[in-house]
């Protein structure tokens, strides 16, 4: 489902749509490719083997699945409108690329890592030209900069669990989603509704259209 909030009145506590509904005075938003539905299958039914051997926390559900470009933190509703209008501007501007996925690698301490994730692969000169252009529009409208270099992944899982220290050689370091490249012709804002399957809503999607 995609969500599209012009239109909007602040009042109290609840922003007011020009239609009547009620939106919350603020959400938390980030900016992101879909990761395409084959592919997250893909990937899902890769992680259900790992589970047992190899547990984590929290498994991202496959409908969760993406690559952030920017995250924005919690966002007045009133300022979306605005938002949108950066980020189609910047989707004008580029053409479409090809991506693919990559290798399995970790964040944080190797026996005990707090994040599994997907490397990228494929044209990263341009994801990285696009990553570049949507953070730098949205500094013009008061949106923090990201301090780190820019790490393009997909998460897999969330804060290693096992009584043992973590071991990388289970995990295969080829899978089917690996060989199923994707065409990049949008991005999203994505809203967050934590605790929910999925978690992220589409706001708004830009399409790439040069």
């Amino acid at each position: 489902m995609e969500i599209n909030y012009y239109s909007v009145i602040t009042k109290g506590t609840w922003t007011v749509m020009s239609i009547g509904n009620l939106l919350p005075a603020s959400q938390r938003l980030f900016v992101a490719l879909r990761v395409p539905e084959p592919i997250g299958c893909a990937l899902q039914n890769e992680c259900k083997h790992y589970k047992i051997d190899i547990p984590f926390s929290k498994w991202t559900y496959s409908k969760d699945y993406h690559i952030t470009l920017q995250f924005l933190g919690d966002t007045e509703s009133s300022k979306i409108h605005a938002l949108c209008e950066a980020l189609h501007r910047v989707a004008s501007e580029l053409k479409p690329f090809m991506l693919e996925m990559g290798i399995w690698d970790i964040f944080g301490v190797p026996e005990a890592p707090r994040v599994l994730y997907k490397t990228v692969a494929g044209d990263l000169a341009r994801l990285e030209c696009l990553q570049h252009k949507i953070v730098e529009s949205t500094v013009e409208l008061q949106f923090n900069k990201e301090a780190r270099k820019y790490r393009p992944h997909i998460t897999v899982a969330r804060k290693y669990t096992g009584k043992n220290p973590f071991q990388r050689d289970l995990l295969i370091s080829s899978s089917v989603a690996e060989n199923l490249p994707w065409y990049v012709s949008e991005f999203v804002l994505f809203t967050t509704h934590i605790g929910a399957k999925p978690m992220y809503e589409v706001v708004e999607a830009f399409p790439i259209m040069n």
